[in-house]
């Protein structure tokens, strides 16, 4: 953060405001609003453009037969995309060129994974996908 927005920060209204959070059980953690928006972009906005993107796909490629072969996890994996348009288009047209970058990390991850399948190299996503689900999940400070 700059001096300038943790200056911000230093006051009486913005103390009462966490305080008033933190009562409520949120964890207050200061960022710089460019920070914001590139962590935001890869954690919240990505997820539901992948679940979007997903759910439409598989229209697209299975129609209703995709009933016939979802489990649960594809309900995990679809379940952002029931988000409405209206709630995410400011989002999408005020963050997007964080957003375009998230998704095209993404695509270079999932090009990676593509040419891994068939070979023992797949194994490593694998795990290291694992061992950061898992520790999303670590509550333990």
């Amino acid at each position: 953060m700059t001096p300038r927005e943790v200056a911000e920060l230093d006051t009486p209204v913005a103390a009462a405001f966490v305080g008033w959070l933190r009562k409520l059980g949120a964890n207050v953690v200061p960022i710089s609003p460019a920070a914001h928006d590139h962590l935001v972009a890869h954690t919240s906005h990505l997820p539901q453009l992948l679940s979007t993107a997903l759910s439409v796909t598989l229209r697209e490629t299975l129609g209703a037969a995709a009933r016939t072969g979802a489990g649960p996890g594809l309900l995990d994996m679809s379940r952002l995309a029931m988000s409405s348009f209206e709630i995410w288009d400011d989002i999408l047209r005020t963050n997007g060129s964080e957003i375009v970058g998230a998704i095209e990390q993404m695509q270079r991850t999932l090009e990676q994974v593509k040419n891994r399948i068939g070979n023992d190299a797949m194994r490593d996503p694998f795990e290291i996908g694992s061992i950061f689900a898992q520790s999303l999940r670590n509550t333990r400070p």
